[in-house]
């Protein structure tokens, strides 16, 4: 009775298709029940819902651990890490529904991925108040470059966000891919800055702070992440064959939330030990 019709990429509108992918797609004017009952279906976005879908229960899970052993109101140490794991909940159940219900008609697709372009600004943003409280060099803690840094990164996301919405609307595919990936890059390389310089001119015992072998997987993961989204590798090599499993967006997904991990695992050490 819920079955969901798929059709071919010439059966639906450009801006639904997806470069290298011919078939699983869903209807362009799907209903709700539709979409949900797709996500238990074989289309050509199951797996990207379930991907970011899972990543989002577990970092609820862990923010529960989190607040259930060591978060406390009175504790304001403590408040950046509790946002910072906010913002990678809202960031991945985003992305997820956005995913799931994009097919409902082309207005709506535009908002479900204003809605997840605008969700990734908040996770930049997240990571920012983690990397200021935690992460930022010591010889540069109270000077203006840290007093600017949230300012200036809360700036950036919002209009990096209006760069990523607005691409949606150009029709050079070219031009669009690269403005949506300068939208994505901008944020977490800025917001990077203070790690990257940590990591970088550390010195003697600090060079093994026990935070820095998951900070540089982080830079690994994300590395990947980015190539996979600019390559369309693997289905690309072989379109067709990699539609409904395997497809680059899926294992951009994964990259993404090992990133993700390894990010939080860095910063969890950090944040227990008082900082860097």
């Amino acid at each position: 009775m819920w079955t969901v019709k798929l059709l071919k990429a010439d059966h639906v509108p450009s801006d639904f298709r997806e470069p290298f992918i011919i078939t699983g797609y869903r209807s362009c004017r799907c209903t709700v029940l539709t979409c949900l009952f797709s996500a238990l279906q074989h289309t050509n976005e199951t797996l990207n819902f379930w991907t970011h879908f899972a990543g989002f229960l577990f970092f609820v899970w862990q923010m529960y651990q989190t607040g259930d052993r060591y978060w406390s109101y009175n504790d304001p140490f403590t408040w950046a890490f509790t946002a910072y794991l906010i913002s990678c909940c809202i960031y991945l159940l985003t992305s997820s529904w956005a995913h799931l219900f994009s097919c409902m008609s082309e207005w709506f697709r535009h908002v479900c991925f204003f809605l997840d372009y605008g969700a990734l600004s908040v996770y930049s943003f997240g990571c920012a108040l983690v990397y200021s409280h935690y992460v930022f060099p010591t010889d540069y803690m109270g000077t203006w470059l840290h007093r600017a840094f949230i300012p200036l990164a809360f700036i950036n996301g919002g209009c990096c966000t209006m760069l990523a919405c607005s691409s949606r609307l150009m029709h050079e595919g070219r031009l669009r891919k690269l403005f949506r990936m300068l939208a994505f890059m901008l944020p977490y390389f800025c917001c990077s800055v203070p790690l990257l310089y940590r990591l970088a001119f550390c010195q003697g015992s600090e060079c093994e702070a026990e935070s820095f072998p998951s900070h540089r997987r982080q830079f690994c993961w994300a590395f990947l992440t980015g190539f996979l989204y600019a390559s369309h590798f693997p289905e690309r090599l072989a379109p067709g064959r990699f539609d409904i499993v395997g497809h680059s967006h899926q294992i951009f997904h994964v990259c993404g939330m090992m990133a993700t991990y390894s990010q939080f695992q860095a910063v969890s050490v950090d944040w227990s030990r008082g900082g860097m």
